[in-house]
């Protein structure tokens, strides 16, 4: 990073709307924090709880995602190495003698 961008960074930087801090806060920001500190400690850890619970069922949803994804891109890695193989195997000169072949063939049809 150049100074510049940490001068920005660092010059955004400020109060932070929080329960201690109410005065950096907007009302709507406000309303949200009375509204959670109604509910009291234990319904708050309650939802503490259940969200924390609901991240690591995501991030355990991603991570078998991602290791599908690595499976796939293995075996069309592996796909593309079978095609490699058939095009290196000589395939190439096996449809230039066809194509000489029936060259040669109509050729010698026509006399």
């Amino acid at each position: 990073r150049e100074f510049d961008d940490l001068k920005t960074f660092a010059g955004n930087l400020g109060p932070m709307c929080s329960p201690a801090n109410l005065d950096a806060c907007d009302d709507e920001e406000k309303a949200k924090i009375r509204e959670l500190q109604a509910m009291g400690p234990s319904l708050l850890s309650e939802k503490v709880e259940q969200q924390e619970g609901r991240i690591k069922e995501l991030e355990a949803e991603f991570q078998t995602l991602i290791e599908e994804l690595v499976k796939m891109h293995e075996a069309a890695e592996k796909k593309t190495e079978e095609v490699k193989a058939i095009k290196d195997g000589g395939l190439g000169l096996i449809k230039a003698v066809l194509t000489h072949s029936k060259k040669a063939k109509a050729g010698s049809s026509e006399l």
